[in-house]
């Protein structure tokens, strides 16, 4: 998508910790700034954000069902 490349998954049906495992896994393709991850979860995972927050950046857009898109990319 406009030069982007984008790497989707959806935790929403997930169980703790995979959510957390799926997201250390997908934030390693993170190895160009023309990459970006985007994560369905039930919840922001803010409690991992102060590990990522040096070399990452991420935008929350709730959705209507209640669930979040996380859109993660380098700094």
């Amino acid at each position: 998508m406009e030069g982007i490349e984008y790497v989707e998954f959806d935790c929403t049906h997930c169980q703790m910790p995979e959510p957390m495992v799926n997201l250390v896994y997908a934030l390693k393709l993170l190895d160009a700034k023309d990459k970006r991850v985007v994560m369905i979860n039930m919840q922001e995972p803010t409690p991992f954000y102060p590990r990522i927050a040096d070399e990452v950046e991420w935008e929350v857009t709730p959705l209507e069902n209640g669930d979040v898109k996380i859109i993660f990319s380098l700094k």
